[in-house]
């Protein structure tokens, strides 16, 4: 039978009193609250908890009872209580008025989280600032039925599970920003890589959000990072793509990625029209040298000692003129090659000899 059966009783039948006997929770599946709609009962009503969720009977705003999982049977010499609750007399059966709440322990389904506002870092690599957006998921059990409704403050007629970020929305979301911002600055990595540690922050994060969700009664069973991104519209999202591409690049070509990378500007140091006279053909002279000795040390790194031979000796090039040997050496710094340290003591010792 429903909540919404009854007996009717009165003189002739001119009069009906509704006595509702049976009490189930009708509520959609997949709420986490619903409250019953009828506050009459009889007693002697039989009242149903399915496995996974509690009953709680209030009177005035007080809690006078849970009932766990179970058919129960609704009769004063069972539960005491009903007696301080029997206000009249229908048809020579007790009725008492009471608000029922089912509550659902547990949830099968994740609740979908996601940062409301970017999440203003700097990466720790590259030094470029920018914004990153997270995303994710958890679960939840309802660990303390009577407190969770107290902080609902049990004036709602169902609760969703989506519901919850109204009550404690704005605290967890500023956690979990704050400790991504944490361990993005700590990690010592380039933003566009820090996903693959998603599963270590959402670690971090369980321990606080726990705490956090007690306050209202509720326990976390689970909490996960599904995605860390830099948004699309960021202006400097290109910029951290290059950057982290040519780490990438360095990572796999290893130590002669620096000497390809010097022989690349050195050939077009060579090549260079502007170098002119026999400023330029010191200069061509030299980077050949340069390139022949680069080649033998690529080959050595390479494939080990002896299986590139050394080239002959070279006649001593023309002085270089200054200013090219200064260009160079910009170029050189600017390229990552040599240290500001290094630069600064050529640039010293060329203008020394000037």
């Amino acid at each position: 039978m429903s909540i919404f059966d009854h007996k009717s009783s009165g003189s002739g039948g001119d009069s009906a009193v509704h006595i509702f006997n049976a009490i189930t929770n009708q509520g959609d599946p997949d709420l986490l609250v619903w409250r019953c709609p009828v506050e009459n009962f009889n007693i002697g009503s039989i009242l149903t908890v399915f496995p996974g969720e509690e009953a709680l009977f209030y009177k005035n705003g007080q809690l006078m009872q849970v009932f766990t999982e179970g058919r129960h049977e609704l009769k004063t010499q069972n539960y005491p209580f009903l007696s301080n609750l029997i206000n009249m007399l229908s048809g020579g059966v007790s009725t008492f008025t009471a608000r029922v709440y089912f509550v659902r322990k547990a949830l099968g389904a994740e609740i979908l989280w996601g940062t409301d506002s970017p999440i203003q870092v700097r990466d720790p690599v590259q030094r470029i600032a920018t914004s990153v957006v997270a995303r994710g998921a958890y679960k939840i059990t309802v660990d303390n039925a009577p407190l969770f409704i107290s902080k609902l403050s049990g004036q709602v007629k169902s609760f969703a599970p989506d519901e919850i970020s109204r009550y404690f929305g704005v605290q967890f979301l500023q956690q979990i920003k704050q400790e991504i911002a944490s361990c993005l600055m700590q990690s010592k990595e380039e933003i566009l890589g820090i996903l693959s540690r998603a599963g270590e922050i959402s670690a971090k994060l369980s321990a606080p959000l726990s705490q956090l969700l007690q306050e209202y009664g509720v326990k976390l069973d689970s909490f996960n990072i599904s995605a860390i991104d830099v948004p699309e519209d960021d202006p400097n999202r290109q910029l951290l793509e290059e950057a982290y591409a040519k780490t990438r690049e360095l990572g796999i070509m290893g130590e002669n990625y620096r000497l390809i990378k010097g022989m690349d500007i050195m050939s077009d140091l060579a090549n260079n029209e502007g170098a002119g006279g026999a400023a330029g053909a010191g200069a061509g002279v030299g980077m050949g040298m340069a390139a022949a000795g680069g080649m033998a040390a690529m080959a050595q790194n390479l494939f080990g000692q002896g299986a590139a031979p050394q080239p002959a000796a070279q006649p001593q090039a023309a002085a270089e003129d200054p200013f090219e040997k200064l260009s160079k050496a910009k170029k050189m710094l600017d390229a990552g090659l040599i240290e500001q340290a290094e630069y600064d003591a050529l640039k010293k010792k060329i203008l020394s000899q000037m």
